[in-house]
């Protein structure tokens, strides 16, 4: 899935600058405009560079509609919340994106970042922020989700709002158990350990190991591997290696096969934390989580963001796993996560709507 824009200049630009030129009742055509509203815009992104919340908050909501993109369940992911909006009810709010997936499924997207200053905190959606919300979901008879970016967690759920707890407070536990983030494409992916990136020395060079553990080597080869297997097709290879970047497996080793006190190979190795017993293969977190921790990488300087969207597009992140995938050495295991709504508490909305009426909650 490619990302469409329109052309800054026309689409953005030139209507912000017509709004301010009649507010200040000038001219569109007047330099006094052009200059005027060019420093007010100066102010505007300084006071807004200075607002960490609001940064992380917008590349936050950028970031969802490209992890939704490259899990490559959808036909389309369109913002919602941006043009030209007229509304008779006093209080109505667009939610930040709609999208339609490959199922024909059709459902609007409001998108946040929560950074818990205590782990175990919920997350609370005002009741007069969530009913102007749904006034605009009921009106476009569309299904209304709260996606929440667990940033201390890396974790994304996406909770239909009328699946939300008395009072709108979404619990990550909860927000786990009703998660449809599998509508998207996501999944949780497991396979062997370990994966490791081995350097084989070069047996025609000097490659001796003296008693002091000390020695010198000249590579041959690099391979991945998996479970100790070398990969050799390529879907694998590049499959294996965005695991080791991105996955959650972090326990690293770098572990020497030593033969007669030659060196054979080193290694760069990935273990889970804990690898359960019982059972050949181990979780790698979910794709969500992992094309996140790359879009963060790319868009992020020493820890602070750089930008809000990377310079390449959603296809190129991630990885596309084939649903007929089948391993040579590469084993894979893939879960799809379905939402658990049996006897959930639905959030109450008494607000009123645009005729007086009681609102429902959204379908």
């Amino acid at each position: 899935m490619k990302r469409k824009t329109n052309d800054a200049d026309t689409f953005t630009v030139l209507p912000l600058l017509s709004d301010y030129a009649a507010a200040a009742g000038l001219s569109l055509m007047d330099d006094r405009s052009i200059l005027s509203f060019t420093e007010r815009l100066t102010q505007s992104l300084r006071t807004h560079l200075k607002n960490p919340a609001r940064i992380y908050g917008l590349r936050t909501e950028a970031m969802f509609a490209y992890v939704a993109a490259a899990l490559d369940r959808c036909q389309l992911i369109t913002q919602e919340d941006a043009g030209t909006f007229f509304a008779r009810a006093p209080s109505m709010r667009r939610p930040d994106f709609r999208v339609i997936t490959r199922d024909k499924e059709e459902f609007l997207v409001e998108v946040k970042n929560f950074h818990q200053g205590n782990p175990l905190a919920p997350y609370k959606v005002a009741g007069d922020y969530a009913t102007s919300l749904q006034r605009y979901a009921k009106l476009m008879r569309r299904r209304l989700m709260l996606a929440v970016y667990w940033s201390r967690w890396g974790i994304w759920t996406l909770v239909d709002f009328a699946h939300l707890s008395l009072g709108g407070y979404l619990a990550m536990g909860d927000a786990l158990r009703k998660n449809e983030m599998g509508l998207l494409g996501d999944c949780m992916v497991s396979t062997v350990p370990p994966l490791s990136l081995r350097f084989t020395a070069d047996p025609t060079k000097p490659r001796t190991i003296h008693e002091d553990g000390h020695g010198a080597c000249t590579i041959g080869r690099a391979d991945l591997c998996a479970n100790g297997q070398v990969i050799e097709d390529a879907l694998e290879k590049k499959l294996a290696w965005f695991f080791m970047l991105y996955g959650q497996w972090t326990e690293i080793e770098q572990p020497a096969n030593v033969k007669d006190g030659k060196l054979e190979y080193f290694e760069i190795t990935a273990n889970p934390p804990e690898p359960p017993e019982g059972q050949p293969f181990s979780s790698l977190g979910f794709l969500s989580q992992m094309i996140s921790r790359q879009y963060i990488e790319i868009t992020s300087d020493s820890g602070d963001v750089k930008f809000l969207t990377p310079d390449r597009e959603p296809e190129n992140l991630g990885v596309l796993i084939p649903k007929d995938y089948k391993g040579e050495v590469l084993k894979l295991w893939r879960f799809q996560m379905l939402p658990n709504l049996k006897d959930v508490p639905k959030m109450e909305s008494s607000q009123e709507g645009p005729q007086g009426k009681t609102l429902p909650r959204a379908p």
